[in-house]
């Protein structure tokens, strides 16, 4: 069976409006920017990226501890973004920790 787990850490760059669905549960987003030094075929290589993160229920209640710059570091899953856009991911975060 396939895995989709992901560890990612970063700086909260903006955080989006929270929602509710029809369901009544609480949605929320925001944008992690992520810099990192990875080795790719044995050479040096500086990674800049950000990236959508999804928290819904009880880690939308956490996410209010949190502010604009802040250190976090999140596990999840990747999802795409909508059934419209496949090629857009999204990480839907099941825990979120500040980092020191």
């Amino acid at each position: 069976m396939e895995q989709n787990l992901l560890r990612f850490s970063g700086v909260i760059e903006k955080i989006y409006p929270r929602r509710t669905s029809p369901a009544g549960i609480a949605h929320q987003d925001f944008l992690m920017r992520h810099r990192s030094k990875q080795t790719e075929a044995g050479a040096a290589r500086e990674v800049h990226l950000v990236l959508k993160v999804h928290v819904a229920a009880d880690l939308v209640d956490a996410l209010r501890s949190f502010g604009l710059g802040d250190r976090v570091e999140t596990m999840g899953f990747l999802a795409t973004a909508s059934h419209r856009d496949q090629e857009q991911l999204v990480l839907h975060a099941q825990s979120l920790h500040r980092q020191d």
